[in-house]
């Protein structure tokens, strides 16, 4: 075999031989957060709109949380639970690998939204900070807004 036939043999391989033909199922270096996690979540603010001010001190500066999470490529939805509220939530991962999720549900006569919450992943654990609103069905008794941090928040299932 002459010298330039092994050159051009060599230099097709390295440029084509050495590539994978194969595709991964989703975006490459997507975080994952499919799966149960289960932890608290720690009161950093409260506020609080009509009723004389005594929303606030009623909840409590911490208390369970539940995330039952489903992921498809950057799309995650599932169940939030916070404390006593089941909040349904749907979000996306973003390119910096952190979750965000938006979401509504009912608790006897209140609504609860889920208004802001960005979170990451270290595979384990989750660290980040959520905002949720309770509105009663009944105006006079006000509108509360908690911002929450997540407190030993670990992968369970």
């Amino acid at each position: 075999m002459s010298r330039a036939l092994v050159l051009a043999v060599l230099a097709f391989c390295a440029t084509g031989c050495l590539k994978s033909e194969s595709s991964p199922t989703g975006p490459s270096g997507t975080a994952s957060f499919h799966g149960t996690w289960t932890g608290q979540w720690v009161r950093t603010a409260c506020s609080e709109t009509g009723a004389g001010g005594t929303n606030c001190s009623g909840l409590p500066q911490t208390g369970f949380l539940e995330a039952r999470l489903t992921q498809s490529g950057t799309t995650v939805d599932g169940q939030l639970e916070i404390e006593t509220f089941i909040v349904s939530v749907t979000g996306q991962v973003d390119g910096d690998g952190a979750l965000t999720l938006s979401g509504q549900g009912r608790f006897v006569t209140v609504t609860v939204t889920l208004a802001s919450w960005r979170t990451t992943s270290n595979g384990s654990a989750l660290t980040g900070n959520f905002t949720f609103v309770i509105t009663p069905d009944d105006p006079s008794f006000g509108v509360t807004t908690v911002q929450a941090a997540l407190q030993n928040v670990t992968k369970t299932g």
